[in-house]
Formats: structure tokens, sequence, C-alpha cells
């Protein structure tokens, strides 16, 4: 198998939908976990691992995550983590949503894949999942400096900047991941 297929981008960029969509080609998508509230539609178990603070900072002392941040949203303190066991070999192609410190950490075993859409887009996105003016603006202006070391750093593998459809986006990428495999 070869590397896990990682996709990173700022709020409302995509990064699930392409990751849900890749499925269809055969990935398996790697659930990470979360501390902060669950969203209108989303599931536990599919979309994250919802846990509670407490569990998640317990399995962070167990050296349980791969990788592990944490943010300060509107709401609080939030913390994201993907458990080390699904970066194992175990022949299944893979992909994942991560954060920029997800992606330093990782970046020997992942094909990033960075998602750069248009700020019209993040935007009616935002509004469509039910995000206040508030939240996505202190999102924006945090993620404009939270990736600026992916993308000045060497980090991407990939790069889609605008707005297309998921199904071409899905083509390029595994283009893309396919040359890189050899």
């Amino acid at each position: 198998m070869g590397k896990v297929i990682a996709i990173a981008g700022p709020t409302c960029s995509g990064k699930t939908t392409l990751a849900k969509f890749l499925a269809k080609y055969g990935f398996e998508q790697i659930v990470t976990y979360t501390t902060r509230p669950m969203r209108r539609g989303e599931r536990d178990g599919v979309d994250y691992h919802f846990i509670s603070e407490t569990e998640f900072l317990k399995k962070q002392s167990e050296a349980f995550f791969a990788e592990s941040t944490s943010y300060d949203a509107t709401f609080g303190k939030c913390y994201y983590g993907s458990a080390l066991k699904d970066f194992t070999d175990d022949g299944n192609k893979k992909v994942i949503v991560l954060n920029p410190r997800g992606i330093t950490a990782l970046d020997d075993f992942i094909f990033t894949v960075y998602l750069y859409p248009t700020y019209a887009a993040i935007f009616s996105r935002g509004y469509a999942r039910g995000d206040t003016q508030q939240e996505l603006d202190r999102r924006v202006a945090g993620d404009e400096a939270d990736f600026k070391l992916i993308r000045d750093g060497g980090y991407i593998d990939y790069l889609v900047e605008g707005d297309y459809p998921v199904e071409i986006i899905a083509q390029w990428v595994l283009n893309a991941y396919r040359a890189a495999e050899g």
C-alpha cells in the first residue's frame, strides 16, 4: 500500500466531501477524533469520533494519537487527533482529513492534497451549514496563519485552487496520487 491521501484546506473548502467521494474509488476514510460539538447532520463514528475532553486527554497521554492539536473556538477549546493504529499498513487504500499540524507531523506517511477555494465559496458553504459570521471570520483568519506553514514549507503534493465539482477534483487527485505512487 502507498501513502495515505491526506486532504487539507481552510474551513469549508470541501475536504470532507472529497474524502467521502474517494470512498467510491475504494479508499477507506480514516475517522479522526474530536471534542468539538457535533454539527447538524454529523454522525458519531462516521464524521468524527466525538469524545469528551477528558477522554481525549487520556488517550493523548497514552500515546494513542499519531498527531493531535487544539483550537480555541467561539464556543470554547476543542481538540482533534488521529489514531496511530490507522496509519499501519493493512493493505487498504486510505484517505484522511488533516489540519496543518497533522500534515507536518505525518508528512512521511501521507500524500497531501491542499484545497484552496475562493472566499465566496468558503462563506457560502459556511452559511449553508449554519456557521455564524463571527465563527467564519474567526476560522478564515486563523486558517490564513495556520496553513501558511504547509503552503510555504513544501508539504503539499497536489494543489487545487478555485471551485470545481468534486468529481473533477477527485479525478485530478487520483491521477496525481497514482503518478506519485509509480
